[in-house]
């Protein structure tokens, strides 16, 4: 007896559809939407967004001593000097409380620069100072006006003076890229302000830089503090984030080996790389939900941006003590085919270390000699935009959180005005000054 053939198609219709729904609740899940890819998670491989309940986190970015590749050129914007100018200097302010927005640059010397520092004989408010500005700029020929803000000394007298401090507005962007914000941590602090900082904040970002990482700079001896309280707070349970980009990479590494030297000196500046990916990679967190085409752009193409002299060698990593509480998770090659780790994390705390530079892709578009190997492919910038995610997501897995509106406010980064240095001569595109 033979079925009708319409009687035949309609069973493997069914037959199908029974195959399909079983495949599904034995771990095929469908293709993840749009939204689900972008931040790696679907139903298999998900960031357990459960597990999250912070909706305002908020990140400290640590400042460091301003360098002169950062900063080559002498910006007033919250200072006018109008003693000993002569023909040779136009400098104009640049300051929410005044109508005159233009910004004059100019390229001068330290000796030129400090020769216009003559001792403030009169310092006033930023109003009196337009008054005095518009009205009776004659009668301030022959002294100096300061503009009064929150910080103790006028930005350009701490430039020059080697006492300013500043953030990348790279930096900024990339915590904000993941719906947090930030709140710049300062530099030559004592125990108490970290201590206090670190449980108000959701975790800290370490930022690459050209400063020394040990104590003979206000960055490494800020670090190390912060390191060793979050190494006490996730002990004790309290999941605290930390996150080292380039020079920031060296510190946490540096610090996790007991403050050994463990780098190595490699030709790794102005190099767009790939990845390769540690046999091991997976049992880490960083890269654990990324997408596949993602992981595949980052280990084919020449993604990564890297700016740095000194690498950390697998030997050193591994005969350092390192290997013991850090995992290494990806490479990259330098100039000289120098294999170094590109990423690492710590076995037993949210600890992230990128020698790379995923800030620079989507908001670093400097392309003076030396600086113009920055990879600004969508996928690029896709990836940096991963990796803030990931430090976002373990930013939200903590309560910290100011005890009043007004503290949080004042604290944070919006307070600060960034300047635009990159068309300039820096290596920076904006930077933020303390």
């Amino acid at each position: 007896m033979y079925l009708p053939l319409r009687w035949v198609f309609n069973m493997m219709s069914i037959v199908q559809f029974v195959w399909c729904g079983a495949a599904v609740h034995r771990g095929r899940p469908p293709p993840p939407s749009y939204d689900q890819s972008f931040l790696g998670i679907d139903r298999q491989n998900s960031l357990h967004l459960k597990e999250t309940y912070n909706n305002r986190p908020i990140i400290g970015i640590l400042a460091q001593e301003l360098t002169e590749n950062v900063m080559p050129l002498r910006h007033v914007a919250k200072t006018l000097t109008l003693a000993n100018l002569g023909s040779r200097f136009s400098l104009y302010m640049s300051h929410p409380s005044l109508n005159d927005k233009q910004v004059r640059w100019e390229r001068i010397t330290q000796q030129d620069a400090s020769s216009l520092l003559v001792p403030a004989s009169n310092s006033i408010t930023p109003d009196d100072a337009q008054d005095n500005i518009h009205q009776n700029a004659a009668q301030l020929q022959n002294q100096s006006a300061t503009i009064v803000t929150e910080q103790s000394q006028p930005v350009i007298a701490r430039v020059l003076n080697g006492n300013a401090t500043y953030i990348a507005s790279s930096y900024v962007k990339f915590v904000e890229a993941a719906g947090v914000r930030v709140v710049p941590i300062l530099i030559n602090q004592n125990q108490e302000y970290y201590e206090k900082l670190l449980k108000l904040v959701n975790g800290v970002l370490f930022p690459g830089g050209a400063v020394p990482i040990d104590n003979t700079s206000g960055f490494g001896r800020a670090g190390k503090i912060i390191y060793d309280l979050a190494v006490a707070m996730n002990a004790a349970g309290d999941h605290f984030p930390l996150w080292g980009t380039c020079l920031g990479f060296e510190l946490l590494t540096g610090l996790a080996a007991e403050g050994k030297e463990i780098r190595t000196h490699c030709e790794a500046q102005n190099r767009a790389d790939r990845l390769k990916m540690d046999k091991h990679y997976k049992k880490g967190r960083l890269f654990q939900h990324i997408p596949n085409h993602l992981l595949k752009a980052l280990t084919t193409l020449p993604l990564t941006a890297n700016f740095h002299h000194y690498c950390l060698t697998p030997k050193n990593f591994s005969s350092s003590g390192l290997s013991k509480v850090f995992r290494p998770l990806a490479y990259s090659f330098d100039a000289d085919n120098l294999r170094y780790v590109a990423a690492a994390e710590a076995k037993h705390a949210p600890f992230f270390a990128v020698q790379f530079h995923p800030e620079k892709s989507p908001w670093e578009w400097v392309t003076a000699v030396g600086h113009n190997a920055i990879p600004h492919k969508a996928v690029a910038v896709e990836a940096a935009l991963y990796f803030a995610q990931v430090l976002g997501h373990h930013a939200r897995k903590n309560t910290h959180r100011y005890e009043n509106t007004s503290d949080e406010i004042s604290s944070l980064i919006y307070n600060y005005i960034p300047i635009y240095t990159g068309a300039k001569g820096s290596s920076l595109e904006q930077i933020y000054i303390f």
